[in-house]
């Protein structure tokens, strides 16, 4: 209840230009998931597109610090690869448990697209549906998000322990229904080289 009053009275304090180039918060918009191999315990690409807001103090620039929380469990000490819209992150800030932020190595007009890649994670030894968290510290009080990515699921490996790390071939690794298949067949719903 406090923060909230105080956050009211500064803000009250600040002249309208100051406002208008604050994000104050702001979500991302249409945050999506996609991991190129979603088995318990695999090292994995996770790559993940968002919308900034359309607000004039959500941008990005090469100042900004982006960060990822990734499922629990989930272990990012490997993970020296990333990008952002193709331009590769250079300057790391954390990367430990389940926690990723770096410097966007590029500069984005609010309301832009964002993708991000990120090589060599551990997923998580949980299957299930599974989100992440998206944030961004713009300044020293001005951050978007954070924001909880639409849920994407981690399946149980085969044969007891984790599978051996292959990129899946496309496009048969998805079944007619869109259902990702497994590399050898079958899928979390139905055997998709059978059906």
């Amino acid at each position: 209840m406090h923060a909230l009053v105080v956050a009211i009275v500064f803000a009250g304090l600040l002249p309208a230009a100051a406002l208008a180039y604050s994000c104050a918060g702001r979500p991302f918009s249409e945050v999506r998931v996609f991991v190129d191999f979603p088995y318990v315990g695999n090292l994995a690409q996770y790559s993940i597109s968002a919308r900034l807001p359309g607000f004039a103090g959500c941008r990005l620039s090469t100042s900004t610090e982006i960060a990822v929380v990734l499922p629990l469990g989930t272990e990012v000490s490997a993970t020296t690869q990333g990008w952002v819209n193709g331009v590769p992150v250079s300057a790391w800030i954390a990367r430990e448990h389940d926690r990723l932020a770096f410097l966007s190595p590029l500069v984005l007009p609010p309301g832009s697209s964002v993708s991000i890649a990120l090589r060599d994670i551990r997923n998580t030894w949980g299957a299930g549906a599974r989100v992440i968290v998206l944030s961004v510290l713009i300044g020293d009080s001005n951050r978007m998000g954070p924001t909880l990515a639409a849920a994407f699921t981690i399946f149980p490996a085969v044969g007891g322990g984790p599978m051996p790390t292959v990129v899946p071939e496309s496009p048969r690794d998805v079944d007619a229904q869109g259902y990702r298949c497994l590399p050898e067949g079958g899928s979390a719903r139905a055997n998709c080289l059978l059906e």
